[in-house]
């Protein structure tokens, strides 16, 4: 990872806010905003098989997509959104650990489209 991609992925992660999932009760919601190039996320920790919200929004100007680690969740998600497209999905994370997202087209992970999210017990 060149140093610009480091510089991006803190800069997505430092700018997480904290969301945790606590037990019971209705499902937690988070936002995550992708624009060009960059994914700023309400999702930063979550508590493994507990229910969680994502709106997904294309706030840019090109198509975008999340993809979530498969080891984390198997949740459906789009294959792309449009921009000005948003969709909601109710989740939950299966694994702890840390566990990055992406958006996959071709391009935008390496120009700082990445970020990470927290799966405690």
């Amino acid at each position: 990872m060149n140093s610009r991609s480091r510089r991006n992925l803190f800069a997505a992660v430092a700018g997480l806010a904290l969301l945790t999932v606590g037990c019971g009760g209705a499902p937690n919601a988070a936002t995550i905003t992708l624009t060009d190039f960059k994914i700023t996320s309400g999702l930063a920790q979550v508590r493994a098989g507990q229910p969680v919200t994502l709106t997904i929004v294309n706030g840019g100007r090109v198509d975008h997509n999340l993809k979530l680690d498969p080891v984390a969740t198997d949740a459906a998600l789009p294959e792309t959104l449009k921009p000005g497209e948003r969709t909601t999905v109710t989740l939950s994370f299966k694994a702890s650990g840390t566990f990055g997202y992406a958006c996959t087209l071709p391009g935008h992970a390496p120009a700082g489209m990445t970020g990470t999210v927290t799966v405690v017990s």
